[in-house]
């Protein structure tokens, strides 16, 4: 009995430690795109915009400022964790990545365009430049630390999976759209265990 206490006492230090590191890792992932520059100024902030028993996602968002650079970079950054595991998930884990979700992102509306008009400027852009294959290669390549992908990343919230991808500097750099697990329910790999909160 106590050789079973001490094990699971040890497995939940384990776990807490991988989380340290990987919330660690991600938070100064950003700093392998700023490599080439000597002199770098970062203020990034972090949310949690989901919380349960087995995942924690976790936005960064901030600027980030390279001398010498044309203007600074406004950023947008996340990570999500299997914390029953202690391993980082990328969109791919949990969603199916194929044309219907394509097609759902592609549909998307920004709300009051009119008042949202760098949101419907972006989301334009994305809907003029990025074909359904550009997309769903950005959509598989997601949450890669900027290694991978055209700096798109996923998040959760409560009832939508939210993805963030790149677009110019004129727009804002980044724009998120949040999908509606409703909207998404064909696309969710409902067998991987995160879902069973």
């Amino acid at each position: 009995l106590i050789d079973l206490a001490l094990y699971y006492f040890l497995r939940c230090m384990e776990l807490k430690w991988l989380l340290v590191i990987i919330l660690k890792a991600e938070a100064l992932s950003v700093l392998g795109f700023y490599e080439s520059s000597n002199d770098v100024s970062l203020d990034i902030t972090y949310e949690i915009p989901w919380q349960s028993q087995r995942i924690l996602s976790v936005q960064y968002a901030g600027v980030g400022n390279a001398k010498g650079a044309a203007y600074p970079l406004n950023l947008f950054y996340t990570v999500n964790i299997n914390i029953d595991k202690g391993t980082k998930l990328k969109l791919k884990d949990f969603v199916k990545i194929d044309n219907n979700l394509v097609d759902i992102f592609m549909n998307f509306k920004v709300q009051d365009p009119e008042t949202n008009q760098a949101s419907a400027s972006a989301f334009d852009y994305i809907l003029n430049t990025y074909t359904a294959e550009d997309l769903i290669r950005y959509f598989e390549g997601a949450d890669s630390s900027y290694q991978n992908s055209a700096f798109t990343f996923s998040y959760l919230t409560e009832d939508a999976i939210g993805i963030s991808i790149e677009v110019p500097h004129a727009v804002g750099e980044h724009m998120e759209i949040e999908l509606m697990y409703q909207d998404i329910k064909s696309n969710i790999k409902t067998e991987n265990e995160i879902w069973k909160d």
